[in-house]
């Protein structure tokens, strides 16, 4: 992923504020359900979709990640995207 040269500190309950831009562009809102997960020695927030449903918001994601060179595997775990989907975008 991009880095984005944003640095936030964690207050005494352990939150951080995340960037307005951020919210827009991933489209989260207040209440919305995040996960987060470990990644080697990154902490990975991803929206919740509670539904199996793809969405055009996994595809973005997927094409910004391959333009990265980002391996499929990792693409596949960020979204949820088969890897099939994601070789039909790599052409």
């Amino acid at each position: 992923m991009k880095d984005t040269g944003i640095v936030r500190k964690v207050d005494r309950l352990g939150r951080i504020v995340l960037p307005s831009e951020m919210r827009k562009k991933l489209n989260i809102s207040q209440k919305d359900d995040l996960e987060i997960y470990s990644e080697g020695d990154s902490i990975v927030l991803k929206k919740h979709h509670d539904s199996n449903t793809l969405t055009e918001r996994d595809y973005e994601i997927a094409r910004e990640m391959l333009s990265g060179g980002e391996p499929v595997e990792k693409i596949i775990k960020y979204t949820r995207l088969k890897e099939s989907d994601i070789n039909k975008l790599k052409n």
